[in-house]
């Protein structure tokens, strides 16, 4: 399959999304911060440097590959619970798994993260990579 940025970006979304309940920051989107002590989740999303994967008939493949951060806040004194079951949402939803047009995830992890702004933080981190014939 092939793939532009902009349309990896779309299959990315979509699939968190689908997992997601809650209000979602997402770069490039107007978002109105639900009221104090509302869970949300918010995005952190960057392509990082591909490269030439295959050449010849005319068809040239470029690997592309990217990072995606996807922060769970949950308001302070809810604990880690919520944020550990929520993270779990996220990670089960994109590792081992490709989207239909062929975003596939791997190194996905969950790290604990500090207080920022009265909301417990925990981060899910994967790397992403999808194919673009040209």
């Amino acid at each position: 399959m092939s793939l532009t940025y902009e349309q990896a970006r779309d299959e990315i979304f979509t699939l968190l999304d689908t997992a997601w309940s809650y209000p979602i920051k997402w770069p490039g989107r107007v978002f109105d911060k639900p009221e104090p002590a509302a869970t949300y989740g918010e995005v952190v999303f960057h392509h990082l440097a591909g490269g030439q994967q295959g050449f010849g008939s005319g068809v040239n493949m470029w690997k592309r590959a990217g990072s995606l951060l996807f922060r769970v806040n949950v308001p302070m004194g809810e604990g880690f619970t919520l944020g550990y079951r929520l993270a779990k949402v996220v990670s089960d939803a994109i590792e081992g798994y490709a989207t239909p047009g062929g975003v596939w995830f791997r190194e996905t992890s969950i790290r604990e993260g500090d207080e920022v702004g009265g909301y417990d933080r925990i981060t899910v981190e994967t790397i992403f990579e999808y194919t673009e014939v040209k």
